[in-house]
């Protein structure tokens, strides 16, 4: 306010009627229409508009309910404004409309006249300009977002907001707090009496800041809501369009009506178990009763689809007939005459507890092939389901970490869908196919998911395999017609219950000559099939294909050697169309042309008897060979050992008593005083070569000994002698596993002899006669004796 109004205000207006408030409060630059019932509003405004030319002071009422006034309970700073119109009402009350003009500080009230009349003087803010000018920039910008976001304000009103400056305080103030619900009447009252503009202009800041951020939410949510409904409109509309179309084509409600009508008919053949077809009748009337728009509808439709898929008492007739078993096995398969026989024998028995009619089959057995990759256990099952006529299902479990993946998922979860049994069995057409469960060692276990080795034990069991449920079709099914076949490459990574509910037959590592027969027979055939070559222009010598096996392949099985085999018929093409040649014939000098450098570093025994090196036997999933152990002899001032060469924990202990063992008993072995001090004062480094690869196990015991003790007398170790075996700290040498693998790993690389322990003599039996008729077994049963095969010139002092 300037002066002169100031002025003619304290001369005029110092003494103002007084309309009392009950829940609005009104701010300068404000218009309001203010309902007036009260005779003492009434009586007030009549005095302003007739006394002070519509001059008026609204003044808020602490207590709204008090229908009486008193002047204790008014507040103590209300607003100056003017009456620009008023209207009486048909129920004799007053609307009245006002301006407001400014602030005012009640100095005194008295109720005369029927009203009250109160003594003022106009309030004025006080602020530092800088600290105004800065948030009245906030206040205006924040103003202007809530009102663009909200829409609440139109262009012009906005526009304004924009180029206005601190003159126009008042208005941005009145359009903030008239654009703020959540203030309650007290908080308005408050600011109202509040002499610092900044202050003022900070706190609606705050309410402005959290309002922009809840509209902000409301538009995206509003937004999000609005395409939701626009999506399941357009859906509703599409879905009734492809109804339209159905019932055109013929596929709608009636079509649907006839596929339902067409499963409950295949529900009724009396194969299917009671079981079976009470629940698919169960779930076809649910189904229609229900709207195909509906979610579940999908669900129990496919539940049903499953159901009906499941060749309940479908059976394939089975073939008992041995000798043509064995002729699929002969002709598919060179060697493995054991494996052969074993599966001839297992059927032979199946047929004779059919022919008896026995039904309780609790003691029958699980075939499980157990052997290195590629020496034909998936290729037996193949001959097998033909020979017998079943129909052949492989489930590759190598990885599963799920049992959900065996037993299948509850309809409760999205996406369930049944077990590798359930859907292997859709697949095969028939309840009694034969299953092959490869890999049955690799199978996992997840503390979230279960696991699935403790699934298969129900799976395999005979005893509970002809009442398996699948936890999607919750139903019981008998698997006991199923032939089931597993295969594995490490006996001993399979779970002991299982190990006990299989019958395994071990297929150990091919020899040379073998893979030569089996190449000739079947491989090379094979391949010349697949690239489209024929006898007359294509052939490869036995000499090639000896090189092939020694230089280019190093395996136990023989399925990297159908691959070279392979590659060499595709280069063999490749001369046919581009040489301009009628015929390739392959020889040993051609497969460095075709294959490249050899592939395989070829272990074989020493050229020479050397100090401290001697030949151990290795054992693993891919077969077996020698293990040159290397060692060295450091002058020191005590007896030390270190190893290397990736070497595990338990082959380091071997190391460790075998050196002790020989400082314990230097003279019982024969060591020399010169020996025993050369012993006690050495460091002796065992090494074992290709670091790459981990080694473990306490087979290498008598080995290490042996190179110890030829170290330590400088007494060369026989170059063509092997040897496996563990030692105790008696000196005793005991068994070990791998046996044949060790033994066939040994005489394709050379060696002439070969030391086993004597409890492992009775494995010889599993050993190929061909590797027997190469080697020189000889069974020990302590040190001395190893040395003394070992070890070129010792003479044992203790036998």
């Amino acid at each position: 306010m300037n002066d002169t109004l100031k002025e003619t205000f304290e001369k005029d207006y110092t003494e103002l009627p007084v309309m009392a408030m009950r829940d609005s409060v009104i701010f300068p630059s404000m218009t309001a229409e203010i309902p007036v019932g009260r005779a003492e509003s009434k009586a007030a405004l009549k005095a302003a508009a007739e006394q002070h030319n519509g001059r008026l002071i609204l003044l808020i009422q602490n207590d709204p309910e008090k229908e009486e006034l008193a002047l204790e309970d008014m507040a103590g700073t209300g607003t100056l404004v003017t009456i620009t119109n008023s209207i009486e009402q048909p129920d004799g009350s007053l609307l009245v409309k006002v301006e407001a003009k400014d602030r005012v500080q009640i100095d005194s009230l008295a109720l005369e006249g029927g009203y009250l009349r109160a003594q003022n003087t106009i309030r004025e803010y006080s602020d530092n300009p800088q600290e105004l000018a800065a948030t009245y920039k906030l206040a205006k910008e924040a103003l202007i977002k809530v009102a663009t976001t909200e829409g609440s304000l139109d262009k012009q009103v906005v526009q304004s907001i924009q180029d206005s400056g601190l003159e126009d305080l008042n208005q941005i103030i009145a359009l903030m707090v008239s654009n703020i619900d959540a203030l309650k009447v007290a908080d308005r009252q408050k600011l109202l009496e509040t002499d610092s503009a900044a202050s003022v202009l900070e706190t609606l800041y705050s309410h402005f800041s959290s309002k922009q951020s809840v509209a902000l939410l409301e538009k995206k949510i509003k937004t999000r809501v609005k395409s939701s409904m626009e999506k399941t409109q357009r859906e509703y509309y599409l879905k009734e369009q492809m109804k339209a179309i159905q019932e055109e084509l013929g596929e709608g409600e009636e079509a649907e009506a006839d596929e339902l009508e067409e499963i409950a008919k295949h529900f009724e053949d009396e194969t299917i178990p009671e079981a079976v077809r009470a629940k698919a009748e169960k779930e076809i009337k649910r189904l229609k009763k229900m709207n195909p728009m509906q979610s579940e509808y999908n669900v129990i439709r496919t539940y049903l689809d499953v159901l009906r898929d499941i060749p309940w008492g479908v059976k394939s007739e089975v073939n008992d007939d041995l000798e043509s078993a064995r002729a699929a096995l002969e002709e598919d398969h060179y060697g493995l005459e054991k494996v052969k026989d074993n599966v001839v024998k297992h059927l032979a028995v199946s047929k004779r507890l059919k022919e008896k009619g026995i039904e309780d089959v609790a003691e029958a057995k699980i075939m499980c092939m157990v052997g290195p990759p590629g020496v034909g256990k998936t290729s037996i099952a193949q001959s097998l389901a033909k020979s017998t006529g079943r129909e052949y299902v492989r489930i590759a479990l190598g990885g599963v970490r799920d049992e959900a993946e065996l037993r299948g998922h509850r309809r409760t979860y999205v996406g369930a869908k049944p077990g590798k049994i359930v859907s292997h069995l859709i697949k095969a057409g028939t309840m009694n196919p034969l299953f092959v469960l490869d890999e049955i060692d690799k199978m996992g276990a997840d503390q979230q998911r279960g696991d699935p080795a403790s699934a298969m034990l129900e799976i395999l069991d005979p005893e509970q395999n002809n009442s398996f449920e699948d936890h999607y079709l919750d139903l019981e099914m008998d698997l006991s017609n199923i032939m089931f076949y597993c295969t594995a490459n490490e006996y001993g990574n399979i779970p002991g219950p299982l190990q006990d509910r299989m019958e395994v037959t071990f297929l150990g590592s091919y020899m040379p000559d073998e893979k030569l027969e089996i190449a000739k027979q079947h491989l090379v055939r094979k391949q010349m099939k697949a690239t489209g070559l024929d006898a007359s222009e294509f052939s490869i010598t036995d000499e090639a294909l000896k090189k092939v096996i020694s230089a280019y392949t190093r395996e136990a099985g023989v399925r990297n050697l159908k691959r070279v085999v392979g590659q060499i018929c595709v280069e063999a093409v490749m001369k046919l169309e581009n040489d301009g040649v009628d015929k390739v014939e392959v020889t040993p000098d051609m497969l460095e042309d075709l294959l490249g450098p050899a592939k395989v570093r070829e272990t074989s025994t020493l050229k020479k008897d050397t100090v401290g090196v001697v030949a151990g036997l290795y054992y693993s999933a891919a077969g077996g060979g020698p293990l040159f152990i290397q060692s060295l002899k450091l002058p020191g001032d005590k007896a030390k050992i270190e190893v290397t060469g990736n070497v595990a924990k338990v082959m380091q202990e071997s190391v460790t008593y075998a050196h002790k063992y020989l400082r314990a008993h230097a003279e019982q072995i024969g060591l020399t005083e010169d020996n025993i001090k050369t012993l006690n004062s050495s460091e002796i480094h065992i090494h074992c070569p290709e670091a790459a690869t981990p080694k473990d196990g306490p087979s290498a015991g008598a080995a290490m000994l042996t190179a110890i003790f030829s170290q330590v007398t400088g007494k060369p170790v026989n170059r063509e002698v092997a040897m496996t075996g563990e030692i105790d700290m008696m000196g005793n040498v005991t068994a070990i596993g791998g046996v044949k693998e060790k033994l066939t790993g040994a005489a394709t690389a050379g060696f002439k002899k070969v030391l086993i322990p004597q409890d492992n003599e009775k494995d010889l039996h599993d050993v190929p006669q061909q590797v027997k008729d190469a080697l020189e077994i000889i069974p020990v049963d302590n040190v001395n004796t190893v040395l003394e095969h070992a070890i070129v010139g010792y003479s044992p002092k203790v036998a």
